[in-house]
């Protein structure tokens, strides 16, 4: 289970310690400092103008890769992290970070990292956010999907 709680607000914070004050027998509790995750419009603009272009460029090159494995590709380019042993410090090996664990700020830095490598690796250009929404919106409108006021 996971729960959000304001620690500032005392009704919050009352509800959690009553949770927590009726459990019974071995839990395991973590609590961390809660940060806003990428948002909606990050998320529907990420797949179909960032990575499907990528997908549609690799496979018009011959590659057979889907657009789940350019998103994966891409993750482990930007994303990846070396996990370290803390007794020795050597590097034990490496993880991918989730994008779904990227805050707001940092989405948008792995968002510019990745549009740049497109671009200057494979030509690729992306629509900017601004130009992707408009477009989609004014196609949906077209289709009567969208009623506008």
């Amino acid at each position: 289970m996971e729960l959000v709680a304001d620690m500032s607000a005392p009704r919050e914070k009352q509800s959690l310690l009553a949770m927590v004050r009726d459990l019974q027998g071995m839990h395991r509790i973590e609590i961390v400092k809660y940060r806003k995750r990428h948002s909606d419009r990050q998320r529907r603009y990420y797949f179909p103008a960032v990575v499907a272009p990528l997908g549609n460029y690799l496979r018009g090159q011959g590659a057979t890769v889907t657009d789940d494995d350019c998103h994966e590709m891409l993750k482990w380019k930007f994303l990846r992290q070396s996990v370290v042993d803390p007794g020795t410090g050597e590097v034990i090996g490496e993880v991918t970070r989730s994008t779904t664990s990227l805050a707001i700020d940092e989405f948008s830095e792995y968002l510019e990292k990745v549009i740049q490598y497109l671009a200057e690796t494979f030509g690729v250009v992306v629509q900017s956010s601004e130009v992707f929404t408009g477009a989609n919106n004014e196609r949906a409108s077209r289709d009567g999907s969208i009623n506008r006021a």
